[in-house]
């Protein structure tokens, strides 16, 4: 038989333990996403917390119809947003992120023609993140694939610098990655690994197309006259983040 003390210690743990209410907010918004309209009934509370893109467009009034009860009805409708544009696997992460503060593991996929050869694509989660403007995702993707990497010795492909690289902003952190990571397998002296990776000729007619990478490659060798090129997988620092380099690293980088 419970005791007055057992019920009240019971109570105490209650009142102690996470307000769900409190953290993620009652009220939800759909956001549609991909050609194939997946739907996602997100906490708006919660994601307007953690995404200021996100808050700044749900304070947007939504148009409402002139009919009486289709205004209604479009009132007591959910707030409904749409990007045909980008992939559910990437807004999987996303979501993952914005409700754990965290990511999944970067694994070798045994499907190698999904997702790049990993079980999430972090290019393409690295584009989505830019395109809402979230420096710390983008930070905590970039960490997630350089320990792929380096877990699994798996680089990714010069079809991935091709796709990826006219899509990501000027000097950020994905940028120089890139760059950096093409360089080193043209000054590698292991070519015959590499070759089949990144062939000779196929480089050649990515940087005659591709003039901002060609700039790009070109800037990083000048000076590098006697210098060796670390392995862009290993650095340390915050060499491949975009937070505010005035501010302390997130990740506890130096």
């Amino acid at each position: 038989m419970t005791d007055a003390s057992d019920i009240q210690s019971i109570i105490s743990t209650a009142s102690s333990l996470p307000n769900f209410e409190a953290k993620y907010g009652t009220e939800m918004v759909d956001i549609i996403v991909g050609p194939d309209q997946t739907l996602y009934r997100v906490h708006k509370d919660r994601l307007c917390t953690r995404v200021p893109y996100f808050a700044e467009l749900l304070k947007k009034p939504m148009t409402s119809p002139d009919n009486t009860e289709d205004a209604q009805a479009a009132q007591d409708a959910l707030p409904t947003l749409s990007f045909p544009q980008e992939q559910p696997d990437s807004f999987n992460i996303f979501l993952t992120w914005v409700y754990e503060s965290t990511l999944p593991t970067l694994k070798r996929n045994k499907d190698v023609t999904k997702h790049r050869g990993w079980n999430w694509d972090p290019f393409e989660a690295y584009l989505l993140a830019q395109h809402l403007n979230l420096p710390l995702l983008q930070d905590l993707i970039m960490e997630a694939l350089r320990s792929g990497q380096t877990a699994t010795g798996m680089l990714h492909s010069l079809d991935t610098v091709k796709t990826v690289f006219p899509r990501v902003n000027n000097h950020s952190a994905m940028q120089r990655y890139l760059g950096h990571s093409l360089l080193k397998a043209i000054l590698s002296a292991d070519t015959s690994k590499l070759e089949a990776l990144y062939p000779t000729k196929e480089i050649w007619k990515l940087l005659d197309s591709d003039s901002a990478l060609l700039m790009l490659i070109l800037r990083y060798l000048r000076g590098m006259e006697g210098k060796a090129m670390g392995e862009p997988r290993f650095a340390k620092g915050c060499t491949y983040h975009d937070h505010d380099k005035s501010t302390a690293c997130p990740s506890g980088k130096k």
